[in-house]
C-alpha cells in the first residue's frame, strides 16, 4: 500500500499537478478567464448602448423630417380643408417626436418629466399658431413617469391645446391657461375664456375631441368637458399606478 500511494505521488508529480489549498496557484486561470468574460461582456454592452443611441437619433430625426414634409405640403395645398389635416398631422407627428426625444433611461427602465413634456408640447404649438392675442398661462409641476405614457400624454396635450388655440377665440384675443400634476391621480386641465361649448362645432374640431377621447381611454383616464361660462374647461384625470411614477431618490 506504501508502495502504491508512492507510486501515485510520483506519477503525479510528473504531471505538473498542483494540488489546491491556500496560496496554491490553480484559482488564477479561473480568475484570469472571468476577468476576460467580464471585459467581453461590458464591450458587448457599450456596443448595444450605443447602437440603442445611434437608432434613437434616428427615430427622432425621421420624426421630425415628417413632420416638415407635411408642414411644406400644407403650404402648398389650395384646398383649406386639406392644407388644415396636413398641418394638424404635422403637429401630432411633431408631438410624437417631442415625447421621444424627453424620454431618458434611467436603470432598467425609461422616464421622462410631466412639466417639459406639457411645456414643450404647448409652446411648440403657440409658436406655430401664433395666436397674437392669446395670453397662455402654465401651471406644471415637475414629475417622473414611466416612458410608456409619453407618447399617447403627447398626443392628448397636442390637440387639447390645438384645438383651444384655433378654436376658443374667434375674436383672436383670450385666455388660455395649461396646468397639469398629481395629487393621487395624474390631472391635466386646459382652460379657454371663449365662447364655451356651444360655439364649438368644427369636423375637424369633432375628430380632435374622438381622437382625445381615444387616448384618455388608452391611458386608462376620462375626460371630463365643462362649460366654464365664460369658455371651456377640459380635464382629464389619469390614474396613477406605483410603477407609473419614480420614486424619490431613485
Amino acid at each position: 500500500m506504501v508502495r502504491s500511494f508512492g507510486r501515485v505521488a510520483v506519477a503525479m508529480a510528473g504531471t505538473g499537478y498542483r494540488p489546491a489549498g491556500p496560496g496554491g496557484g490553480s484559482e488564477e486561470p479561473v480568475e484570469a478567464e472571468v476577468a476576460c468574460r467580464t471585459e467581453a461582456l461590458q464591450a458587448a454592452l457599450a456596443r448595444s448602448e450605443a447602437l440603442l443611441q445611434d437608432l434613437d437619433h434616428r427615430a427622432k430625426n425621421n420624426l421630425q423630417a415628417l413632420a416638415s414634409l407635411a408642414v411644406l405640403k400644407a403650404r402648398r395645398v389650395k384646398d383649406g380643408a386639406a392644407r388644415g389635416a396636413l398641418t394638424n398631422m404635422a403637429e401630432r407627428i411633431g408631438a410624437i417626436s417631442t415625447a421621444h426625444r424627453l424620454v431618458q433611461p434611467d436603470g432598467d427602465a425609461t422616464w421622462f418629466d410631466l412639466r417639459d413634456l406639457v411645456g414643450d408640447v404647448s409652446r411648440d404649438l403657440v409658436e406655430a399658431i401664433k395666436p397674437a392675442g392669446v395670453d397662455v398661462a402654465f401651471d406644471l409641476a415637475p414629475l417622473a413617469l414611466a416612458g410608456d405614457k409619453a407618447a399617447p400624454l403627447a398626443l392628448l396635450v397636442s390637440e387639447l391645446v390645438g384645438n383651444a388655440l384655433r378654436h376658443a377665440f374667434p375674436d383672436g384675443r383670450g385666455r388660455l391657461a395649461v396646468s397639469a400634476g398629481a395629487e393621487g391621480d395624474l390631472r391635466i386641465v386646459v382652460a379657454d375664456d371663449g365662447p364655451g361649448l356651444a360655439a364649438h362645432g368644427s369636423s375637424e374640431e369633432s375628430f380632435g375631441k374622438t381622437l382625445i377621447g381615444m387616448l384618455a381611454r388608452q391611458l386608462r383616464g376620462d375626460i371630463i368637458w365643462e362649460d366654464a361660462a365664460p369658455g371651456t374647461r377640459a380635464v382629464v384625470v389619469i390614474p396613477l399606478d406605483d410603477g407609473d411614477r419614480k420614486a424619490s431618490g431613485r
